[in-house]
Parts: structure tokens; sequence; C-alpha cells
């Protein structure tokens, strides 16, 4: 292998393994979890430290994500139209009187990236951090709208070895509707519905979600929430459409 690309491979390994940490992390850690020796570690984390792409703190020697890896998450955002979404949100709740969230696809996949609070009536437990792939509405849809090569570990890996026909059943119908939904998914007594924010190309980017109490949540493909779900990303779309366009004139 080219020792350039080598080098980027290994960077990577080091920089994930911040990702996916509770919190700042010391030198061995770090190397633990990225699998490489300290002394390498330490040499690449000198030089993330220099970039901004890392910082250490100075008393607890910890190192964390630092400033340009925060501004790269944000350009991201904003060039791919999902800023536009989590900023939105609150005209989805707004709308549908439900909690709802914005659900990125992340390296070990469905990640919440931001939500808002529905009503204050109804105490239902909202997911943070990383969701399943199999029994999230969320991760449901980017199963159905993702290549199948970015998916399949994770879903082979919760499927039951029974379940194989009848998810793929539900994907060709998600694919149809643009929605996919869960009654009493893997939060108890919450259900959820999930609509893709695709970018210019058509591609998927990010889930956006309502959920709520399974009880009250109106799950039906032609209720209220459906209906100002697909609203919301369809608005968001034309949004992206037309700055493409503004652009090329």
């Amino acid at each position: 292998m080219d020792d350039g690309v080598q080098s980027i491979e290994t960077g990577t390994a080091i920089l994930r393994s911040l990702m996916y940490a509770a919190g700042p992390m010391r030198l061995k850690a770090i190397a633990a979890m990225s699998g490489l020796p300290a002394p390498k570690t330490h040499r690449y984390l000198r030089s993330f430290v220099r970039s901004g792409l890392v910082i250490q703190d100075a008393k607890t020697r910890q190192y964390d994500l630092g400033p340009l890896a925060f501004s790269l998450g944000a350009l991201v955002m904003q060039r791919r139209n999902i800023w536009a979404a989590a900023e939105s949100l609150n005209r989805l709740r707004a709308a549908t009187q439900t909690h709802v969230s914005l659900v990125v696809w992340g390296a070990s996949g469905p990640i919440v990236a931001r939500s808002e609070e529905g009503p204050d009536d109804e105490a239902v437990f909202i997911p943070t951090g990383n969701l399943p792939v199999t029994t999230s509405a969320a991760g449901r849809l980017f199963a159905a709208l993702l290549p199948e090569r970015m998916t399949s570990d994770l879903v082979n890996a919760e499927l039951p070895a029974d379940g194989a026909i009848e998810f793929a059943r539900m994907l060709s119908e998600t694919r149809v509707r643009r929605l996919a939904r869960v009654i009493d998914g893997f939060v108890p007594g919450t259900s959820a519905l999930s609509a893709p924010l695709l970018d210019r190309e058509g591609r998927m980017i990010a889930a956006v979600c309502v959920l709520g109490g399974s009880a009250k949540l109106d799950t039906s493909w032609a209720g209220r929430p459906a209906v100002e779900l697909l609203r919301f990303v369809d608005g968001i779309g034309a949004g992206a459409r037309a700055s493409a366009y503004s652009a090329m004139r």
C-alpha cells in the first residue's frame, strides 16, 4: 500500500476513536481503541493538534476533537443542506405537534444530529446518539435508500435469521412511500415516522423524523404527521434545487 494512503488511513483510525469516545481521552486509550502503538499514535496526535483537528488539555493531557474538526462538520452540514433542515425543525414540530429529530449516517450507522421536544404534556424518551438500523424509523429509511454496501453489515448484525424476507418487503414499501415507520420500535411505547432529506442530485443525506407515544401518534401513511413530514423535506429539497439553479446563472 502507498505510504501516503496508509498514513491517511492510520490518521483516520485515530480521529474515529475520538469521534466515538464518550469524552476526552488519554493517549493510552486512544492507542488501544485505534489498535496502534502509543508512540505512533502520539506522533499523529501532535500533528493533528498543530493543524487544529485535535486539542489537548494542558492540565489533564487528554485529547479531544478540535476547532477544525467542528468547522468541517458544520461546513458539510451547510453544503449538503442539512443545516437548513436542522434550523427549521421547530417548524415541523409546530405543524405536527410531535417530537422531531434529524438523523445523519455516521461511520457506525444512524446518529441523531439534532432534536426538538414536542408537547410538554407528553413524556416520551427522545433517542440520542446512535440508533439501530432495523428497529428505528430513520435506520430503516437509510437501509432502504442508501447503497446496500453501506448498510448491510449493520443490518445483518441486527436482523434475526428468520427476518430477512419481511425486512426486504418493508424496505420495498419504504422506497415506494418515501416514508419509514416503527410502531413500538426499539423504545417501548414509542413510535416514529421518517422521511428522507435529499441533496441536489437526489441522494439521501439525512432522515427527518417525527416521534411520539404509540397511543397518541398517528402513524398512518395519510395522517397529518406523515403529510407534514413529506411537505417539510420536499420544501427543504426545493430550496436546495433553487439555490443550485441560482448559482449556475
